[in-house]
């Protein structure tokens, strides 16, 4: 039972005119170590890294994607996969993820896009252009009509101020 264990020295001067040769026996050692016996260790767990997604043939609705990880029994002194062996590694195979894919076709009714009514015109500013708006009350959707038109509208009228100095348009940030 137990081991080996064996060292090695360097010879770092060779003999020179007639000097007294290097013995090869004392050049290397082998002796004994760790005489207690062997004892049966454990199988290591190696897991693989984790595999692809898998792809659902799922377009639409709640589906969970899936992937898997392997996992080898190797038993540590002779580095080969044991098949029989009981386990007492931690962690998962499988790994789900859930995906919501988006609503089905057939499970959505189309509606179209609706726009509110004009507001009132606005006051007539010095510009001599008015202006009126309208916002869209409900978009379009599962495939509904876009929609069409402008939110906001300009038209000509006759100012109503006073002749004060011009003022220039100016953006705000």
């Amino acid at each position: 039972d137990g081991g080996q264990r064996s060292r090695t020295r360097e010879i770092l001067v060779e003999p020179l005119n007639g000097g007294a040769p290097c013995d090869a026996v004392s050049s290397s050692e082998i002796g004994p170590c760790n005489r207690q016996p062997c004892k049966s260790h454990d199988p290591v767990c190696v897991w693989s890294d984790w595999g692809e997604w898998q792809r659902s043939d799922q377009t639409c609705g709640k589906v969970e994607q899936k992937r898997v990880k392997t996992l080898q029994l190797i038993d540590p002194t002779t580095k080969l996969e044991v098949t029989t062996a009981a386990s007492n590694c931690e962690g998962d195979v499988h790994e789900v993820y859930p995906v919501n894919l988006g609503e089905c076709e057939g499970s959505c009714t189309p509606s179209d896009c609706q726009l509110d009514e004009w507001s009132e015109w606005s006051a007539c500013p010095c510009s001599g252009v008015r202006t009126r708006h309208r916002v869209v009350q409900q978009y379009p959707q599962c495939g509904g009509k876009a929609c069409t038109g402008s939110l906001k509208e300009g038209d000509a009228c006759e100012p109503e101020c006073n002749q004060e100095a011009d003022v220039d348009c100016a953006y705000g940030s």
